[in-house]
């Protein structure tokens, strides 16, 4: 097969046409300026928006015998972007969405590491290789260029570079005599740019013969929804433009037929693993532009009608960091040595710090005075100093919290002393008729305490709690710890920090 050293025809128009495009940007309209009384613009405060990336409309009607025209070679007026652009256009009457477009994120970058001009490089010298007549080396530095396009959206961002990779992919497998991977690349090659068109007769018959078929088979093999190659490139790709849905539009239709016009919404999904899915389909029979953009019109709209956007988020409840409390307490020793229990009654303070979800940090302290027992064995009445530190489990819920805490307690006793000897309770200042062992004195106990409680929201940040405990204390000042096993019951009111 003989090669053509010339360059393509219209390679240097195609080339200002990339440039073009590559400076070129789509301006989304930022926020406007409300003009205010003395004509004092007055900015008009930002809401969030959600991002929606508008893919490039297609055209793949394609006909393989108008592949080769005669004259200069263009691209054919493509239907697909006037359905983008009818996406793009409902997608910017909402105010909570901004479309995103191929040119809005494909910036002008001279740089030298640009992965935009490294492609370009590998292009051109995948080009002088084959004019040069080494074939693999053209081939590498071609299929390096693909690859690195592909990893950088090239084929969205500048369709034409990648398609003119493709173009001489295909013309090197064909000179290498391997037709079946130059009709692979020929297909891609319309998958890129469906709409592009070349001079009839600047091919060999040979070459002109491979490319139709490559149509050919493309009109009847190829879905239009590998357009980025799966939903995995298209999850990329949303990532790249940091959107959350993606707006795909193109029509399809063989020589001689009508044709239809299809149209696909796919979106993160916002269940757990977020992976993509297929929001809104449509199809609908070509039958004019008009009535093709009404269809396109009609599905993003009902898209957007059901779509979540930032103002119908279903925002959760901000959990609290810090809870303070304040409480009426009641407690009971289990353990003591008068004949009958005896009841304290006081006040606590709480605080409790939500370290992360279901652990937190708290700290009580309660003051306590005693009353006195029923036999009177209590010489006089004392107070309770307790104070308890620990670590804690809590569920927590927007109606409140359950807790369980765990920690260390200590309590001090403001002059306890029992007695069940008579005598001690009416000379307890003779020793005579008073022995000092026949009083305990307790004053100070340590040991372990557990608490379960509940939170229960009122209003905003105040919320009603209860708790109850239970302590054992190990160490006193008294060998066999006289009072021991205080239960307690707290019920009182608290203010969450958030």
């Amino acid at each position: 097969m003989s090669l053509r050293r010339s360059a393509i025809p219209g390679s240097r128009g195609l080339r200002a046409m990339s440039i073009a495009v590559l400076l070129a940007g789509w301006v989304v309209p930022g926020e406007a300026a409300m003009p205010a009384k003395g004509g004092v613009p007055v900015p008009v405060p930002s809401i969030p928006r959600r991002r929606v990336a508008v893919l490039p409309g297609r055209d793949y009607r394609i006909d393989p015998s108008a592949l080769f025209i005669e004259g200069e070679p263009s691209s054919s007026s493509d239907g697909g972007a006037a359905l983008a652009n009818a996406a793009a256009a409902i997608l910017a009457r909402e105010p909570e969405v901004v479309p995103v477009r191929p040119a809005d994120l494909h910036q002008a970058d001279e740089s030298a590491d640009s992965p935009e001009l490294v492609v370009r490089g590998l292009l051109h010298l995948g080009q002088e290789r084959y004019r040069d007549i080494r074939i693999p080396e053209a081939i590498a530095a071609l299929e390096q260029g693909i690859g690195s396009a592909r990893r950088v959206f090239l084929d969205v961002l500048s369709p034409d570079l990648v398609s003119d990779l493709y173009l001489y992919q295909g013309l090197c497998y064909l000179e290498q005599g391997q037709v079946a991977l130059a009709h692979v690349a020929f297909k891609n090659l319309l998958l890129a740019t469906p709409g592009r068109r070349f001079r009839k007769g600047w091919f060999p018959q040979a070459t002109e013969a491979a490319m139709r078929t490559a149509a050919e088979d493309f009109i009847r093999t190829t879905p239009p929804e590998s357009l980025l190659g799966g939903l995995e490139r298209v999850e990329a790709f949303l990532k790249f433009a940091r959107a959350t849905a993606a707006v795909a539009t193109y029509l399809t239709g063989a020589p001689g037929e009508t044709g239809s016009v299809e149209v696909r919404v796919a979106e993160i999904s916002r269940q757990p693993g977020g992976r993509l899915v297929l929001a809104a389909r449509a199809e609908s029979r070509w039958s004019g532009p008009e009535a093709a953009a009404e269809t396109v019109s009609r599905t993003v709209s009902g898209w957007l009608a059901c779509a979540v956007l930032p103002s119908r988020e279903i925002t959760e409840k901000p959990y609290a960091r810090f809870f303070l409390d304040t409480t009426a307490a009641y407690s009971v020793f289990l353990r003591v040595p008068t004949r009958r229990i005896f009841s304290n009654a006081g006040f606590g303070l709480g605080l409790a710090w939500q370290v992360r979800e279901g652990l937190d940090l708290f700290g009580r302290v309660n003051v306590l005075n005693a009353f006195e027992d029923q036999f009177g064995d209590l010489v006089k009445q004392f107070w309770t100093i307790r104070a308890q530190a620990g670590v804690g489990y809590s569920l927590r819920g927007n109606w409140g919290r359950v807790f369980f805490h765990t920690g260390i307690a200590f309590d001090y006793l403001s002059g306890f002393e029992s007695t069940t000897d008579p005598n001690c309770k009416f000379w307890p200042n003779d020793p005579a008729r008073c022995p000092a062992s026949n009083v305990r004195r307790p004053r100070y106990l340590v040991g372990a305490a557990v608490a379960l409680g509940v939170n229960v929201t009122l209003y905003g940040p105040i919320y009603f709690v209860f708790q109850a405990g239970v302590a054992a204390y190990f160490v006193s000042n008294e060998a066999d710890t006289p009072v021991n096993f205080p239960v307690s019951l707290e019920t009182g009111l608290g203010y969450a920090f958030f």
